[in-house]
């Protein structure tokens, strides 16, 4: 199984991965090259037709069925996603999330591409049938602070509404790839319109252009890059971007609780996470205190 995974990883730019405990480059990975690109979309786009037209409820039980092979591949997973970021249970907590993932939007989904009529409020005359019809094909790019959540938090919900998903994790956190392709691997009828596969910019600039929509974490910077990108192929790009995150503590806040809260804000994962806090705002009554503690 893990020799097939592998092979999904066809030869193009080659990237060294540093290991932040020790420092050393111990892992490789090739991009692929556009043509290799190219011919992966092509083949999801294809299977995505059979896919879209599977009833809701027998993609709920694929995805059910890949939940069972994630568990089964978890070890793995969270071995692999903890040395790209040194954080073992931080890893650990994040590969389990997607199982949560799974169960919350297998629970969901019928809910939310229910077909509706209704009458125009301006002209009652008009009548309108609204029906849901997923994207062909939905382009993924995720960060390297947390890997795995922010990887399958849009493909899992593409996956249900009948899209077919292709994801670029970041170049600088790729090793948990292979163990979760081998357990989208194990569900064959997932693995048709479903690939993981990690890249540089190159890799994330020809798919902003190549899928039918396109979403991105990660900087401001980079946010701006891929809107602009998407805008010139008349894609829709849905964008969570880095923030500029304050605290803001009140006259009447519970000072025990606020700088427990400050403090745990600011050091979860060194920092490195969406909703770190960047800057504190104090009420004046009780800024000696606060720093005191």
């Amino acid at each position: 199984m893990a020799q097939a995974a592998q092979q999904n990883f066809v030869a193009g730019e080659r990237f060294d991965v540093r290991n932040p405990r020790s420092g050393a480059i111990d892992y490789h990975f090739d991009a692929p090259s556009t043509a290799q690109l190219q011919a992966d979309l092509a083949a999801l786009r294809v299977a995505q037709r059979a896919w879209s037209a599977r009833s809701q409820d027998e993609r709920i039980a694929v995805l059910k069925r890949w939940r069972a092979a994630w568990l089964a591949r978890q070890p793995a997973i969270t071995a692999a996603l903890a040395i790209d970021t040194g954080r073992h249970l931080i890893a650990t907590s994040e590969v389990g999330s997607v199982l949560g993932m799974i169960d919350r939007w297998c629970g969901d989904a019928p809910k939310l591409a229910l077909e509706e009529d209704f009458r125009s409020p301006s002209n009652p005359n008009i009548s309108y049938h609204s029906q849901y019809v997923p994207y062909p094909l939905v382009g993924i790019i995720s960060p390297w602070n947390f890997p795995v959540s922010l990887c399958f938090i849009d493909a899992i919900p593409a996956l249900l509404a009948g899209c077919a998903v292709y994801v670029k994790p970041s170049e600088v956190t790729p090793r948990f790839v292979v163990p979760a392709m081998q357990s989208i691997a194990d569900v064959p009828e997932l693995a048709a319109v479903f690939r993981l596969q990690p890249g540089g910019r190159a890799t994330g600039e020809a798919l902003v252009g190549l899928a039918d929509i396109v979403c991105f974490t990660g900087s401001v910077a980079t946010g701006r890059a891929v809107a602009e990108n998407a805008a010139r192929h008349f894609v829709p790009a849905f964008l969570e971007l880095g923030g500029n995150d304050p605290l803001i503590i009140t006259a009447s806040a519970d000072l025990e609780r606020a700088t427990d809260v400050a403090l745990r804000a600011t050091c979860l994962a060194t920092g490195q996470a969406c909703q770190s806090i960047e800057r504190v705002y104090v009420h004046r009554s009780l800024y000696d205190r606060f720093v005191a503690r």
